[in-house]
């Protein structure tokens, strides 16, 4: 028997029937195209499972595995894990993730497991919101903190653990410039808040790993100057009505005052744990200070540095846990708010009393963290 192409490729003549279709067959599986990517474990061997890690906002969110065709999608379990995280081991392929808590849009991800060591990071969207989103901008690892310039032209993104700081364009989202300070400052990483001293044209940046601040000029955002902080650890920078800068320092529980161009430091003022925000009365005289360790606010003469009390949150002088993390004052309606991480909640204080007003509660594992007054 004679099997013949049909095609005008060159011809081969087999003799042996049996060994014709044995060779036929061969050769349409040497043909075949390779198949397309396929679900874990579709091949039907087990596919390697490797620990992925999930940080959401909010905390508790549910998160589906819809990954497989035709069979119902499976509900993660969840581990703790650091920071916050929870973890479950994921086989090696490409998931089809759906994450949703009440109250919020739910959101979809498709997962490439191909390693160990992956963390997730994904914040949902409130349901009912007076903002809208307008867009999301890849920027440096684990963004810490996030400010307008104050021209509102730029929106520059401080990095906990990248070397440069990342500057958008707030109309676009384009990246328009990555400053950095030199070596060997870059490579510490561990940039936390920044500030604009009115008049100066000029960024502030604190890196906690190296109890430096750093300056950048707002015209192309060149480095200028590296000052020291005046402490150990610094993380908040506050501008006070007459320039001089405020830094809380996390390690040396302590605040800082520098001058104006950050030259000399003129006073510290000793606080009893971990201080974090800062925020000053509105004439000035006062600068409030979260202790983030005891959760107090407290209260220190701007000029004397002397500590002249403490605002009263109906908590810590009880013994009840607290963490009082970030500071905002409202000049209009003459009122201090806190954010609480300890206790999911912002507290909000007259400042001409010193009256507790409200503490409002924001829901189970808010994790409260940085508060803004809206511009209304």
């Amino acid at each position: 028997m004679a099997l013949m192409p049909a095609s005008s490729d060159p011809i081969v003549t087999i003799r042996h029937p049996i060994r014709a279709l044995r060779i036929l067959a061969l050769s349409l599986l040497c043909l075949r195209p390779p198949a397309a990517d396929a679900a874990p474990g579709a091949t039907g061997k087990p596919a390697a499972l490797y620990s992925v890690v999930f940080r959401t906002a909010p905390q508790n969110a549910v998160i589906v595995d819809a990954t497989t065709t035709g069979a119902p999608a499976v509900s993660l379990t969840l581990l703790p894990a650091d920071n916050g995280g929870r973890k479950v081991e994921l086989a090696a392929g490409v998931h089809e993730l759906v994450f949703s808590a009440r109250g919020y849009e739910d959101a979809r991800l498709m997962l490439t497991v191909d390693r160990a060591g992956i963390v997730v990071e994904k914040k949902l969207e409130r349901s009912v919101s007076a903002l809208r989103l307008v867009a999301t901008v890849p920027v440096g690892d684990r963004p810490k903190s996030v400010a307008f310039t104050p021209d509102g032209r730029f929106i520059v993104v401080a990095p906990l653990s990248g070397t440069a700081l990342s500057v958008l364009d707030a109309s676009t989202g384009a990246l328009v410039a990555s400053p950095s300070p030199p070596a060997p400052w870059a490579a510490r990483q561990g940039f936390v808040e920044m500030a604009f001293p009115p008049g100066r044209g000029e960024l502030w940046v604190s890196q906690m790993y190296t109890d430096r601040i750093h300056v950048f000029s707002l015209e192309g955002f060149a480095y200028l100057r590296t000052l020291p902080c005046g402490g150990s650890f610094p993380k908040v920078l506050a501008v006070h009505p007459d320039g001089r800068v405020f830094v809380s320092n996390w390690l040396s529980k302590t605040v800082s005052v520098l001058s104006a161009d950050g030259s000399d430091v003129l006073g510290v003022m000793q606080t009893g744990d971990t201080p974090r925000g800062l925020a000053f009365s509105v004439d000035g005289g006062i600068v409030y200070v979260a202790d983030f360790g005891s959760g107090a606010v407290l209260m220190y003469d701007a000029y004397s540095f002397d500590r002249v009390g403490e605002l009263d949150d109906g908590v810590s002088a009880q013994g009840g846990r607290s963490a009082k993390r970030h500071l905002v004052v409202d000049p209009v309606r003459g009122r201090l708010y806190a954010s609480d991480m300890a206790r999911a909640s912002v507290f909000a204080w007259d400042l001409a009393s010193g009256r507790l007003i409200a503490e409002v509660w924001l829901g189970a594992r808010a994790n409260t963290n940085t508060i803004q007054v809206s511009a209304d």
